[in-house]
């Protein structure tokens, strides 16, 4: 008898602690998607009264991201003494920000104007057409060329380097690009309206700008040992 009058007081206890935690999740669960909302709505009155100043800190934080990505990497492996490089980082805030950003916020806008109003191309062909336009005429192969170049001079280098460097380097970045972003753009330009395609691509830019990143640095360190072979050579000589 003193056992079954217990029973329903333990039960009663579990059954409140467990409506109460139930409580609780569904009230963060709540509370997270009100910020998400509530940040999202603050983005977009941003993006609507700042496109370009908007998408500029959006290129700065996410392509400065790619490039830390990429420095960890790096950093994984145990023959990597090098210390992170913070002038490196800057200078892909600096091309994400000042380069990519308003440069891709025209490039959307001119690629819709192209395609709708005056190709006047069918709907259902018209994220076709734009990757066409962007990855195999103008688009691709310029804006690699200005990422190795824009890198190189801030870097320092000579003319005749970033022209070396934008020779050996172009075509397998171009190789690489075309495996990648065709397929994105599809997905971008059917579903994605044209004030948010930059930040859908700068999101998986994540990863594509951590391999120009790494691609760079390749190529930078190559030049490096290079010179310091030829420099030796001369001094032996």
């Amino acid at each position: 008898a003193e056992y079954m009058g217990i029973e329903p007081t333990l039960e009663q206890m579990f059954r409140f602690g467990q409506n109460h935690l139930l409580r609780r999740l569904s009230t963060q669960t709540g509370e997270a998607q009100k910020a998400n909302r509530g940040f999202l709505t603050w983005y977009n009155g941003h993006l609507a009264k700042h496109p370009v100043a908007t998408k500029m800190v959006t290129s700065t934080i996410l392509f400065g991201g790619g490039d830390l990505f990429a420095q960890m990497l790096l950093k994984q492996d145990s023959t990597s003494k090098a210390p992170f490089d913070y002038k490196r980082l800057l200078r892909a805030c600096v091309y994400g920000g000042l380069l990519l950003g308003p440069l891709s916020h025209v490039h959307y806008n001119f690629l819709d104007w192209l395609v709708l109003k005056q190709l006047h191309v069918r709907s259902s062909l018209v994220p076709v057409a734009k990757v066409f336009f962007e990855q195999f005429t103008y688009w691709s192969p310029s804006m690699i060329v200005l990422y190795f170049a824009s890198m190189g001079a801030m870097e320092g280098q000579t003319w005749h380097t970033i022209k070396e460097r934008v020779r050996t380097s172009l075509w397998p970045t171009l190789c690489a690009n075309w495996m990648l972003w065709p397929a994105v753009q599809l997905v971008n330009f059917k579903f994605v309206p044209v004030p948010h395609q930059l930040n859908f691509v700068l999101i998986v830019s994540l990863g594509w700008s951590c391999y120009l990143s790494l691609v760079a640095a390749q190529t930078s360190s190559t030049k490096l040992v290079k010179q310091e072979s030829k420099a030796h050579d001369q001094t032996a000589a």
